[in-house]
C-alpha cells in the first residue's frame, strides 16, 4: 500500500501540469489524487486533461482496485479464521464445562473486549 501510494504520488507529481482543477501543493495534490484514484471515489476537483494523464489514472484505478480487493480479501479471510477458532473453542468449552463456567468465560471475554475498545479509543484520542 505504501509502495503503491509512493509510486502513484511520484507519477502524478510528474504529470501535475496535465491535471486541471483547484491545486494547492504539488506533492499533497499528488498524494490526494493517488488515494482518490485508488479508491475510485473521483470527487472531480482534480481532473486529468491529457491522454497520458488519463491513461495513467486508468492504470492506477485498475491497480488500486486490485490492491483494495486484495486487502479486503485478506481481512475477510482473517475474520473467518478467527470466527472458526472461536466456534471450535465454544464447542470444546460446551463439552468440557458446565453452564456456570460458560457464563464466567463470557463475562471475562466481555470485560476483556471492553478493555481493548477503551485502550483503542484512548490511543486514537
Amino acid at each position: 500500500l505504501v509502495l503503491y501510494i509512493s509510486i502513484g504520488t511520484l507519477c502524478f507529481y510528474l504529470v501535475r501540469d496535465q491535471i486541471s482543477g483547484h491545486k494547492t501543493n504539488g506533492v499533497l495534490d499528488s498524494v490526494y489524487f493517488c488515494i482518490v484514484t485508488m479508491t475510485t471515489v473521483g470527487y472531480g476537483d482534480l481532473v486529468p486533461n491529457s491522454s497520458a494523464s488519463r491513461l495513467l489514472a486508468c492504470a492506477f484505478v485498475f491497480s488500486g482496485m486490485v490492491l483494495v480487493s486484495h486487502i479486503l480479501s485478506r481481512a475477510a479471510d482473517y475474520l473467518v479464521e478467527k470466527q472458526e477458532t472461536l466456534l471450535v473453542k465454544a464447542l470444546h468449552l460446551r463439552q468440557t464445562s458446565g453452564p456456570t463456567d460458560i457464563l464466567k468465560e463470557l463475562q471475562t471475554n466481555s470485560l476483556r473486549h471492553k478493555c481493548y475498545v477503551t485502550f483503542f479509543v484512548l490511543v486514537v484520542l
